[in-house]
């Protein structure tokens, strides 16, 4: 919707869904599904594996340390930065 040029086309979501539906049908609201699952994949990986080797580094270093909310998001904030950055970086590099 925006970057279509006919006005109209796009002038709401509704408008534009039934147009794409009757146009080329129910597939094309499926388009890119399987790409973008196995582009989750390794990033939803990378980010669960650096948070629980970051709780599992804490708990050995300080083993009177409880799991918390608060860690929990610290812990998952960093991983997914840090997943997002590196597969990033890869992609680039």
């Amino acid at each position: 919707m925006a970057i279509e040029a006919d006005d109209r086309i796009g002038r709401s979501l509704t408008k534009t869904v039934q147009h794409v539906y009757r146009t080329e049908g129910l597939r094309a609201f499926y388009q890119g599904m399987y790409p973008s699952l196995i582009g989750i994949i390794p990033c939803h990986g990378t980010g669960f594996l650096i948070f629980h080797y970051l709780k599992n580094k804490t708990q050995e270093k300080y083993p009177e340390w409880h799991q918390s909310k608060i860690t929990d998001f610290a812990f998952g904030a960093f991983s997914g930065v840090f997943a997002q950055f590196s597969l990033s970086f890869l992609r680039f590099n």
